[in-house]
């Protein structure tokens, strides 16, 4: 995936407004609370009857904990309390938190398996996501993760995982250095069969980016200083953070440019493959021979060339090759192959071990596979017989006959 720099923050103003419900003007937003006195990020944000901390890293602003709310953005409740057996079987949102102890809510917020994170409903407040993969790449990348580390799967970068736990001097603690202010804490998993596991030691981060039938996550841990990416199945009750939302270079809202990108990348660009299959080309790289290439319907490569030769490669693994003046090649990607010339003479190997020729005048040999040969002429008299190792002084295989 490619990360180019293509946030215009849209600091999305909370537009739902109803008559104040307290003294401090809380405003109701889709039937939950949130303080309008969030106007940049730093500031705190009520959601959901509790007020959380943001930062900004970068050109992205972060909630600074972890998400705590029982409900969805419109006031829908989130199933929890749920037994193990219940937990792993569902495919509904459902939340948690560490061994149901209220002192594992305060520090470190509710855990949420993946079908909560992508109910349309909306896990985060209004005006905020659960961010994407791409999105935690570019996070990284903020802290001095290259691009290609950033791609990678399991452990990567360098001290990245250091600066986004929390450090010893914070409250909840743990042994980061949080120069970021991101504040990761150890809040533990909630695997698929129910059972939690790893507080104090793991905190694993969700985004909101699906890999087939698991979902992408970002996981911090005590005796590492890296990152770690990777996928895990739905049902996985991992820690959430909200970011912003945000258009991208296409004006798509929280979107990564992939609608209006270029050959290379970069939004808005404009720039396309030439028929040589070069970004930006201008077809030169392979006008002066005449040759092209194309894959049909069902996946067959072609590649034709300017003097009538080409070839052929199959979904099947096996390929084909022709000159231009009537000869060529074949090969079934098995072992069996054929070679035929434009005077109509070839050859041909098989994966049992037998070879063979054909003449253009009709005669034709073969070597079977344990040792015999023959031949015919272009009448198919046999010319030639010769019964190999095996054969006695008569020529006849096993006969047993020999010298005096």
């Amino acid at each position: 995936m490619s990360i180019s720099t293509f946030r215009t923050l849209a600091f999305v103003a909370f537009a739902v407004i109803t008559a104040p419900l307290f003294s401090q003007g809380t405003c109701e937003i889709e039937g939950l609370f949130t303080s309008p006195a969030f106007e940049e990020c730093g500031d705190d944000l009520q959601h959901d009857g509790y007020y959380y901390a943001t930062v900004q890293i970068g050109d992205q602003c972060w909630f600074q904990e972890n998400l705590r709310s029982e409900h969805y953005r419109g006031g829908d409740s989130i199933p929890g309390n749920l037994s193990d057996g219940e937990w792993s079987t569902t495919e509904a949102g459902a939340q948690a938190y560490y061994d149901n102890a209220a002192g594992n809510l305060t520090y470190y917020g509710r855990l949420y398996n993946w079908y909560a994170v992508n109910d349309d409903r909306g896990l985060c407040p209004s005006g905020w996501h659960v961010p994407t993969d791409g999105e935690f790449m570019m996070l990284e990348m903020e802290l001095g993760m290259s691009e290609s580390e950033a791609n990678g799967v399991n452990s990567r970068g360098t001290n990245q995982g250091m600066q986004l736990k929390s450090s010893s001097d914070d409250f909840p603690s743990w042994n980061g250095t949080n120069t970021s202010g991101f504040s990761g804490l150890a809040g533990g998993v909630r695997y698929g069969d129910g059972s939690f596991y790893l507080l104090s030691s793991h905190v694993y981060f969700w985004s909101a980016s699906s890999s087939g039938v698991q979902a992408w996550y970002r996981n911090l841990y005590t005796n590492n200083s890296e990152v770690s990416r990777n996928y895990f199945g739905h049902r996985g009750g991992f820690s959430v953070r909200c970011a912003i939302d945000f258009t991208d270079d296409c004006g798509v809202l929280n979107g990564d440019n992939s609608s209006c990108a270029g050959c290379d990348g970069v939004a808005n660009s404009g720039l396309v493959n030439d028929d040589c299959g070069v970004c930006g080309g201008d077809n030169s790289t392979c006008a002066d021979d005449g040759s092209s290439s194309e894959t049909d319907a069902d996946g067959t490569v072609f590649t034709n060339n300017a003097d009538g030769s080409g070839s052929a490669v199959y979904t099947d693994g096996s390929t084909e090759t022709w000159d231009g003046q009537g000869g060529g090649s074949w090969d079934d990607g098995q072992g069996n192959t054929s070679t035929f010339n434009a005077d109509g003479s070839g050859s041909w190997e098989s994966s049992d071990g037998s070879s063979g020729y054909y003449n253009s005048d009709g005669s034709s040999g073969i070597t079977y596979a344990d040792g015999t040969s023959e031949s015919w002429d272009s009448e198919g008299n046999v010319t030639y017989y010769d019964a190999g190792d095996d054969a006695g002084c008569d020529g006849v295989a096993n006969s047993g006959l020999v010298n005096d």
